[in-house]
C-alpha cells in the first residue's frame, strides 16, 4: 500500500543497514502482496499490470531501493519451521529473508514484532 501513497508511514520505516538511510526492500513475496492487495480496493481497484508498472517505476527510480532475491528456500529457514499456525508462514518467511540480508520487518502486527524481535518494528503506537 504504501507504493500507493508515498506519505504512507509504511514508506518511510526502514533503514538500509550499510547506508544508514531509509529504503525499501522488496522481494518477491512482498510485490506479489502489494498487487493482490490493490486489486481487491473497495474505493478503486488497480489491474495488476497497473501496479506491477508503478512497483516497477517506484523501485527503478530509487538508488534507496535494494532488491532482495527469494534465493532461500522456505523449508530449511527456522523461521518458517517454527511457525504455529499456517497465518505465520508468510511473515515468518519474509522475516528470515530479512535476517539473511542485515534487514528489518515493519508490520502493524504486534504478535508477530514480538516474536521478531528487534529485527521486527511495529508501526502501531505502544500500548501504554
Amino acid at each position: 500500500m504504501a507504493a500507493r501513497d508515498p506519505n504512507d508511514v509504511r514508506s518511510r520505516v526502514r533503514k538500509h543497514p550499510q547506508q544508514g538511510r531509509r529504503s525499501g526492500a522488496p522481494c518477491a513475496v512482498t510485490e506479489l502482496g502489494v498487487i493482490r492487495v490493490c486489486a481487491q480496493l473497495p474505493g478503486g481497484a488497480w489491474l495488476p499490470e497497473t501496479t506491477a508498472d508503478r512497483l516497477l517505476l517506484l523501485t527503478a527510480a530509487s538508488r534507496e531501493y535494494v532488491w532482495w532475491p527469494d534465493a532461500v528456500s522456505p523449508v530449511v529457514l527456522p523461521e518458517v519451521r517454527s511457525a504455529g499456525t499456517a497465518k505465520q508462514v508468510t511473515d515468518r518467511y519474509i522475516l528470515g529473508l530479512a535476517r539473511r540480508n542485515g534487514g528489518r520487518v515493519a508490520t502493524f502486527d504486534r504478535p508477530f514484532a514480538a516474536f521478531g524481535g528487534s529485527d521486527v518494528v511495529c508501526l502501531l503506537p505502544a500500548r501504554e
